[in-house]
């Protein structure tokens, strides 16, 4: 079949399934900048509630073409698929819970975040630089990349290394001067206060929830030190 008979049939595939909540797609199919190609895969993810989750590990994939050969990742909390189909289609597909991906972005912020702060305290310059920058600078700009999804009805790509999150958010110039202890502490303060000031709308438009308790309590916690 080809790639848009196939991208029909991922659509139609979610709409006649009632457990299928949501569908998110990444990769260079959703920049409009890139030149397309015949080598271009499909990269989806079906959302479903989290009580039907456990049945989606016999989805019948079959549908979607003749099997050249797949790839089964074990992955918590997602079944995920690559496949290559004798038609020259690749779709990696991944099913995981609704709630997962939200709850998982949130706790694993506020819970490296106080690495961070861990790391200033004792006087770690690059022990907290390297938490922050490889997790919890990553996990805001999900975030953000999340706002910007919903904003567009999820048309538009940020790019690769996030290129396209300074149009839309101003500030992110600071998440990038780590050149002492103070900086750091001044950047971490900047993520907690833009994560904060993001959830509460994000989460409500996006119908999920989170423990604002917990949010709050961490948020106070590592700003209280700083």
């Amino acid at each position: 079949m080809t790639s848009e008979t196939l991208y029909n049939l991922i659509l139609t595939t979610a709409q006649e399934n009632t457990a299928i909540l949501m569908i998110g797609s990444e990769g260079s199919r959703n920049d409009p900048t890139v030149t397309p190609d015949q080598y271009q895969d499909f990269d989806i993810t079906y959302f479903v509630s989290d009580d039907v989750f456990p049945t989606f590990d016999v989805f019948d994939r079959s549908r979607f073409g003749d099997m050249m050969i797949q790839q089964i990742l074990p992955e918590k909390n997602r079944w995920c698929w690559l496949m290559q189909f004798m038609d020259g289609n690749r779709l990696d597909l991944k099913i995981q819970p609704v709630s997962s991906e939200f709850d998982d972005s949130i706790t694993e912020f506020f819970w490296v975040s106080t690495y961070v702060l861990k790391g200033i305290l004792r006087g770690e310059l690059l022990y907290a630089n390297t938490f922050f920058e490889s997790i919890v600078r990553e996990e805001l700009y999900r975030l953000l990349t999340w706002r910007i999804g919903r904003d567009t009805d999820f048309s538009l790509s940020v790019g690769k290394a996030h290129k396209r999150l300074p149009a839309y958010f101003e500030g992110l110039e600071s998440l990038y001067d780590l050149s002492d202890l103070t900086r750091t502490g001044q950047a971490l303060s900047t993520a907690l206060k833009m994560a904060n000031d993001l959830l509460p709308s994000l989460s409500h438009d996006l119908q999920l929830t989170y423990d604002v308790a917990t949010v709050d309590r961490t948020t106070d916690y590592i700003l209280r030190q700083l």
